[in-house]
């Protein structure tokens, strides 16, 4: 009595429902895996030219990450710091010479851009620009020359060829 009553519409429903949960799957995927990534960012504190503004490093800065003292950061000197997801808080603190009280500067990051190419320069940030990112430096060697070597007609002679 029930064999055919509406047998191909539910198959239908079956199959939409689940590719809507494997759609759901995928999603999820994708979000867990921008909230859990893992990025290297590079925090430097050596002189920086930004949008025409020359930034100088500061003798000593304290790094905080998310509220968490990390380390201080001496001028010329360059910092790597992991940090889980996307947002986050990045303060600085300078003392000068002969103060007690410390200059907090904080800012908050959005870790969007790719960190291998970029890395956050702390002068600019403690100086409260609105550009803080400077190109990384290039670690890879320089690829070759066009240019090839080129033949000298008169170089070599039947003498100075081995074997000919």
């Amino acid at each position: 009595m029930f064999e055919n009553a509406g047998g191909g519409n539910v198959r239908a429903r079956r199959m939409a429902v689940r590719m809507a949960l494997l759609a759901a799957l995928v999603a999820t995927a994708f979000v867990m895996h921008a909230i859990g990534k893992e990025h290297n960012v590079l925090l430097d504190n050596k002189e920086a030219l930004i949008g025409g503004v020359l930034y100088e490093p500061v003798e000593t800065l304290s790094l905080y990450v998310d509220g968490v003292k990390k380390n201080d950061v001496k001028a010329g000197g360059r910092t790597a710091q992991k940090m889980v997801g996307k947002n986050h808080v990045i303060a600085v603190g300078i003392a000068g010479p002969g103060q007690t009280a410390v200059k907090m500067t904080e800012r908050a990051v959005r870790l969007d851009l790719d960190m291998k190419k970029w890395m956050i320069s702390l002068p600019a940030l403690a100086s409260g620009a609105s550009d803080i990112y400077i190109p990384s430096p290039v670690t890879a060697p320089a690829p070759p020359s066009a240019e090839t070597e080129t033949f000298e007609p008169g170089g070599m002679t039947e003498e100075t060829l081995p074997g000919i």
